[in-house]
């Protein structure tokens, strides 16, 4: 496999992945009325962020530029991910507290941000520079609303 066809490979990765945590934040949706919305926004969000990375995966296309993948990869995807789909399936088949789906999506964006997934992925292109700064940014911001909305919604746990 060339560079290109590595590069891209890895991409179309990092898409499903949060494409994998969309699908999870809309099982949580469906599970917890009280806090449909809530998921139900960040799971559309995680769509928003796949959509970037497909969009930068095309550029790269027609770019030539250098990536560098050296602190992630592809089985740490592949395993991310499917541990973030066997989480939606057990939420799927059984009961879950809404303190059992902060803690796992707290722990997923979490993972996001300790294993410094978007500052693994070096670029020369700004316009991946811009991708990986962005969802840097927006896998904080879904940490801290997780957090917020996480102890607001303990004192009626369901």
């Amino acid at each position: 496999m060339g560079a290109l066809e590595s590069q891209i490979k890895m991409m179309d990765m990092l898409a499903a992945s949060e494409e994998a945590i969309s699908r999870l934040y809309a099982v949580y949706a469906d599970k917890f009325a009280e806090h449909k919305d809530f998921w139900a926004g960040l799971s559309v969000e995680e769509l928003d962020h796949a959509r970037w990375i497909r969009e930068v995966e095309d550029k790269m296309k027609d770019e030539i530029s250098y990536f560098d993948w050296t602190r992630i990869s592809g089985d740490s995807i592949e395993t991310f991910i499917d541990y973030v789909d066997g989480q939606a399936a057990k939420a799927k088949a059984k009961p879950v507290l809404a303190s059992e789906a902060f803690f796992i999506a707290n722990d997923i964006e979490n993972s996001m941000i300790e294993n410094k997934w978007f500052e693994a992925c070096k670029g020369d292109s700004l316009t991946f520079q811009r991708l990986v700064f962005d969802l840097g940014q927006a896998t904080a911001r879904h940490r801290e609303q997780l957090s917020k909305f996480s102890n607001m919604s303990k004192k009626g746990d369901s």
